[in-house]
């Protein structure tokens, strides 16, 4: 059977099921709570760079193949991102929200959700072009971390950084990207300076609750990931790792919940401020 003939409905009946409990008892990620949606397209990516016709047969290799768990994983929760594809969030990031971070000694930015590392590598770029990344930590999380501080160095792909370089400066970038990278083939490596700044470790909004109080937490991409249920989640485990007056940055046209005490930092721009 071509594995191109199975629908998303078919892949996310009771197969799949089977298979993303199958995926938390062995690895402890658990992916029942995002989007259907999300999840068929990049199933079927899975299914098809592992040869077999289906998530049965991908449910029986696991059984016998653990690396096939890992791989998965990469597969369904992987994304790519662009590298300042949204000018006007860098530049209410630079005008609004900088100026409340210089208020701190010291700044703590979470990117939960992180799978990559380029938000947490574009925030340090800005940071450091706003005399803030000496005294930050930007905390970058996800149920398999990027590795951003191995022996390699913190690695991207060179064509979508180079390829963003009119989207910095519409965000406001002072320099140009060079000054952050260092080209390796078709790897752009981001300068050890910027990456000692970042921080990343093992999380998952789907079971764990607060790591700790940060002045901000940027989340724009995982949660077009969730459904509505693991959203609340989330946002309840955010709304615990804000002070009064901490700053949540959420994807294009995506309030917090009503039920909690957020004020919009800038029309239109999805930054919020805990109000208490």
């Amino acid at each position: 059977m071509d594995v191109a003939l199975k629908t998303g409905r078919e892949l996310h009946e009771a197969p799949l099921a089977g298979l993303l409990n199958e995926l938390l008892e062995r690895t402890g990620v658990d992916l029942r709570d995002w989007r259907p949606a999300v999840l068929a397209p990049r199933l079927r990516a899975a299914v098809e760079a592992e040869g077999v016709l289906g998530p049965e047969e991908l449910t029986r290799r696991g059984k016998s193949d653990l690396e096939v768990w890992t791989r998965l994983i990469r597969h369904l929760i992987g994304r790519t991102s662009d590298w300042f594809a949204d000018p006007a969030f860098y530049v209410t990031l630079r005008a609004r929200v900088v100026p409340l971070l210089r208020t701190y000694p010291s700044v703590r930015i979470w990117v939960p959700g992180e799978y990559g590392g380029e938000q947490a590598a574009k925030l340090a770029i800005v940071l450091e072009e706003e005399g803030l990344l000496e005294r930050s930590r930007i905390y970058a999380t996800a149920a398999i971390p990027p590795d951003l501080r191995g022996p390699r160095g913190a690695r991207f792909p060179a064509a979508a950084v180079r390829g963003a370089a009119a989207h910095y400066v519409k965000g406001g970038g002072k320099s140009g990207l060079d000054a952050y990278f260092s080209w390796d083939g078709s790897e752009a490596v981001l300068a050890a300076r910027l990456a000692k700044h970042i921080v990343c470790g093992q999380h998952t909004l789907m079971t764990d609750g607060s790591i700790n109080e940060f002045h901000l937490i940027v989340c724009r991409r995982a949660l077009l990931d969730y459904n509505v249920r693991l959203r609340v989640r989330a946002h309840r485990v955010f709304w615990d790792s804000l002070p009064p007056l901490g700053l949540l940055a959420l994807p294009p046209d995506e309030p917090p919940p009503s039920t909690l005490d957020y004020a919009p930092l800038a029309e239109g721009a999805s930054i919020f401020r805990r109000s208490s």
